[in-house]
């Protein structure tokens, strides 16, 4: 999700999550520790519950804003097909 909110400003797309990872650190920096946490969730799954509710309740909540305020520049009616 947050490579969605970048993508269209960086105008790039990829599928490498590294690639990912580095264009969103660049557009958001505040963000790189969390950022790297949810990667490497993404990668090394985790036995502590709250490790995952940790970074949810920080990160994931700073993603509901950020796209909240993509859609508000870029869809502001929230239609679920735009026209091309």
């Amino acid at each position: 999700i947050g490579f969605a909110l970048v993508m269209h400003h960086e105008s790039v797309y990829t599928e490498d999550p590294d690639l990912q990872r580095e264009f969103i650190r660049i557009n958001h920096p505040s963000q790189e520790g969390d950022l790297n946490h949810a990667f490497r969730l993404a990668d090394e799954a985790t036995d502590e519950p709250s490790e995952l509710l940790h970074l949810l309740s920080g990160y994931g909540r700073w993603l509901v804003i950020e796209c909240d305020r993509w859609l508000d520049q870029h869809n502001p009616h929230r239609l679920s097909a735009l026209p091309a």
